[in-house]
């Protein structure tokens, strides 16, 4: 049985990151940092945004859709830079779901911005499908390049088969981790939740598919950019 253990090693790497990444964060939501003391946040012409002395709490208006804010927060004499997401950060962006996809989520990635088509996935090859399950028949090679499907599976939908011929599996540890990994069995290759990955990456000829862990919270912005991450390398 082999592990996927490039991608555990990437997932290293970007946490020990972690403190000198730009903190994201929601406009238009309550917003509570760490820390204690005297506080101001700014933006880069300096505008003070917030100050206060004590705990660090403030909720700033809503951002256009799209759109971002970059700040600094200074408390007791350190900064840290913060960016402040529009509540509609998947504006712009389309997407076509199926009935495996539970209703609440679909909603939920509407009112973060993202436009629903019409049309099933299977009728919209060239857009971005969202599914609730592995999409069937995901030996076929016969999908339009740049196709891209995004699967947010539930956890009893594990050990998870994905099939043979896979170009390339690739996957990552996000600032909030998750839970999967990838093994090799001698039948057949398959997804578990014995690891720490936030997504797998599937990749061959005309198909990419991501994977996500199951119960990614999408009110999380993290989280959400990681969804944008992955429709703009569709362009």
């Amino acid at each position: 049985m082999r592990k996927l253990t490039l991608s555990i090693c990437w997932c290293v790497l970007t946490l020990a990151l972690c403190g000198t990444e730009v903190v994201n964060l929601w406009s238009g939501r309550p917003v509570t940092l760490p820390g204690n003391g005297r506080w101001t946040i700014t933006t880069g012409h300096g505008r003070i945004l917030a100050s206060g002395h004590g705990e660090i709490r403030l909720e700033l208006p809503a951002l256009e859709p799209g759109t971002a804010l970059d700040a600094e927060l200074t408390l007791n004499g350190e900064k840290q830079k913060l960016r402040f997401h529009s509540p509609q950060p998947l504006s712009g962006w389309s997407i076509a779901g199926d009935n495996s996809l539970p209703p609440q989520q679909l909603r939920l990635l509407m009112q973060l911005g993202a436009g629903l088509l019409a049309e099933l996935p299977d009728l919209r090859p060239d857009g971005i499908a969202v599914t609730g399950g592995l999409p069937p028949a995901t030996d076929r090679t016969d999908f339009p390049a740049g196709k891209l499907t995004l699967c947010f599976p539930d956890k009893r939908d594990f050990p998870l088969a994905i099939g043979g011929g896979w170009e390339r599996i690739s996957g990552g540890c996000a600032k909030n981790s998750g839970v999967l990994s990838v093994y090799y069995g001698r039948k057949e290759q398959q997804l578990d939740l014995n690891g720490e990955l936030t997504w797998i990456r599937l990749e061959k000829e005309g198909m990419r598919i991501v994977i996500f862990t199951p119960g990614m919270d999408l009110n999380e912005i993290d989280n959400v950019l990681l969804v944008r991450q992955f429709m703009e390398e569709t362009k």
